[in-house]
């Protein structure tokens, strides 16, 4: 997630003492889910591609065609639910 910009919060509710306060990094929720968003779209589109050259490597059984490109299909599916509306 290097894409995302870190902020320092410090958690008061933690510890009292104000020695023993640490600093931590978190990330804005809106744009980490972005972030996730666009990794898993890649994702499926790797996926159904790999799944789409396995279609074409497995010549000599129809059975297996039909399996690759079944699952061509769902990666495919399952990347327009993450597509970015733009």
């Amino acid at each position: 997630m290097s894409e995302l910009k870190a902020f320092k919060m410090v958690d008061e509710k933690y510890c009292t003492d104000c020695l023993c306060v640490i600093p931590s990094e978190v990330y804005l929720k809106s744009e980490a889910d972005k972030v996730i968003t666009h990794q898993k779209y890649k994702r499926c589109l790797a996926m159904a591609k790999w799944s789409k050259a396995g279609m074409y490597l497995s010549y000599e059984c129809d059975f297996k065609r039909e399996w690759w490109n079944k699952w061509q299909k769902r990666w495919l599916e399952l990347a327009e639910k993450f597509k970015e509306a733009k």
